[in-house]
């Protein structure tokens, strides 16, 4: 615990906090709150944009998303306003809460993490570096288009594949545009291809033997895999860069919630509805929303 408070990037979450929470007292007026008020028009307002970009309406997770980001936006822009952020400046509410949410992000970035540093980051979130599975494989599909049961026909084939070549297995599955042999390729390509409940199977399959069934969106298949690479963590030295990016974003998104969650406070938040049953679970939604930031 002391060692982390001698790191210098709490030192500058510190004083940014502290910066924000000096303004605030200094330019606080009077004890109430300012209000900002969500009324159903609002909720309309929301909701028709949303339509317009997604061509759908939105569900009531994503539609609380949307209030609640409003409403830090709303904030954001009331004390942008007030740190003189708009002077001959035209623009409009989206930008200037952008810009509260940039000074939190130099603060955030205001100092390198240490070597120490970024090496505990890395260790911590070691999997999102890892590199995917990589395979030599053969498959054959059995589509469900064409097969009423794949899974029956598959059996069936299995009971001479141990007997039959690799080159005439390939005329047992159906014409699909796949290619029958996969030469050294990753998990995330076949994927794109295949698609991820196909890849998933495969990681537990053994070498050399045809297994099937193996599920994917185009049917049943038929797999003999030759070699299999596991996932391996790379040196840090070779992925730094993108392990620094990964970490000031996070400190970045760290330090914004906490401005966020003490300008907040400044204001009472009101919502306007009416009284049936769903508009108080959405508020109640909406609530929770605010309390997690």
């Amino acid at each position: 615990m002391k060692n982390l408070f001698k790191e210098p990037f709490i030192h500058f979450m510190a004083m940014g906090l502290l910066l924000f929470l000096l303004y605030s007292l200094v330019n606080e007026s009077s004890e109430s709150r300012e209000d900002i008020v969500i009324d159903i028009n609002d909720i309309e307002s929301y909701t028709a944009k949303w339509e317009m970009q997604w061509k759908r309406p939105p569900t009531q997770e994503e539609l609380a998303n949307l209030v609640v980001q409003n409403i830090k936006q709303e904030v954001f822009y009331q004390e942008a306003l007030k740190l003189n952020l708009d002077h001959n400046d035209e623009i409009i509410k989206r930008r200037l809460s952008q810009k509260m949410e940039f000074l939190s992000n130099d603060l955030a970035t205001l100092a390198e993490p240490s070597g120490e540093e970024l090496e505990v980051y890395f260790n911590e979130n070691s999997e999102k570096y890892l590199s995917p599975y990589r395979y030599s494989l053969y498959q054959i599909v059995f589509s469900y288009d064409r097969h009423e049961n794949p899974d029956e026909t598959i059996v069936k084939v299995l009971e001479k594949a141990n007997t039959a070549t690799i080159e005439a297995m390939e005329s047992e599955g159906d014409n699909l545009p796949f290619p029958f042999h996969y030469k050294n390729v990753d998990s995330r390509e076949l994927s794109r291809e295949l698609g991820s409940v196909f890849t998933d199977n495969l990681k537990s399959l053994e070498l050399n033997n045809w297994i099937g069934p193996v599920a994917s969106g185009f049917g049943k298949h038929l797999v003999y895999i030759t070699d299999m690479e596991k996932p391996r963590l790379p040196d840090l030295s070779s992925v730094k860069e993108e392990v620094l990016r990964d970490f000031q974003y996070e400190k970045q998104k760290e330090m914004n919630d906490l401005i966020f969650e003490n300008l907040k406070t400044k204001y009472k938040i009101n919502f306007v509805f009416d009284d049936s049953e769903s508009a108080k679970a959405f508020k109640t939604l909406l609530d929770k929303k605010l309390e997690q930031g």
